[in-house]
């Protein structure tokens, strides 16, 4: 997915056709309400995989390399696709229904989604009964919060592959977590080191791993990703575009 993202963001920026980013971003498939309403609905995914700024790319690709490895081990591969991917068209679908003509690219939807399902893994895990992962966590989801307020961010797109990520977890997630090396338990505490025990101080689930370990990294990120507006036209009005 980085790998791909990258290409197309290099495209955008070198090739040498169209009058602007925002024409070649709409080539490679960006989200535009009046092309989908024209029938081209594989914008409503493709737009996940265009970036128009390398500053854009990496924050998204930065981000989807922690929550993947959060993630991905927990859900399986296939599950984790479905939730990434299905989010970005959540997004999509919502910008849809609430945004105006915007030409929208990122993978901003789609992280919400990975992070919604994530804060629900940590929840399910017992993870918030843990100062510092509870801590971090409501640093991330505020830090998050506050970039759906900047100039020209589409938080309809947010939004909706926050809810989506959250659905498809539902419908989705492994039946068996032990597999995964993850335990619900409601009579557990925590140790100097992080590790879950129950009364009995058996080990349940070490939070020093798996899904919980790469959430320490989370805080690091510069938010989930996001979307920002860029100018551009179209037959000569200048209409918003979202990033």
């Amino acid at each position: 997915i980085i790998a791909v993202c990258t290409l197309i963001t290099l495209c955008i920026a070198f090739l040498p056709f169209g009058e602007s980013d925002t024409e070649r971003a709409l080539f490679f498939g960006a989200y535009y309400k009046p092309f989908i309403i024209a029938g081209e609905f594989h914008r409503l995914l493709t737009c996940g995989l265009i970036h128009v700024s390398f500053l854009h790319l990496f924050v998204n690709m930065f981000s989807l390399s922690v929550l993947t490895r959060a993630l991905e081990k927990y859900l399986g591969l296939w599950r984790y696709l479905v939730i990434l991917f299905g989010a970005v068209v959540g997004g999509s679908v919502f910008l849809f229904c609430m945004g105006g003509n915007t030409v929208g690219v990122g993978l901003s939807g789609g992280l919400y989604g990975l992070l919604a399902a994530y804060i629900y893994v940590i929840w399910e895990a017992g993870g918030l009964k843990i100062p510092q992962v509870r801590s971090g966590l409501l640093q991330t989801v505020f830090m998050n919060l506050l970039i759906n307020f900047m100039p020209g961010v589409a938080w309809q797109a947010h939004f909706g592959g926050a809810i989506a990520g959250l659905i498809l977890l539902m419908a989705f997630k492994p039946r068996s977590q032990d597999k995964q090396g993850v335990t619900s338990c409601t009579d557990c505490f925590s140790d100097s080191a992080g590790r879950q025990r129950d009364g009995n101080g058996q080990k349940m689930y070490d939070f020093r791993t798996g899904a919980l370990s790469a959430y320490r990294l989370a805080p690091a990120a510069h938010g989930t990703g996001y979307w920002t507006e860029i100018p551009c036209e179209s037959n000569g009005e200048a209409i918003g575009c979202a990033v």
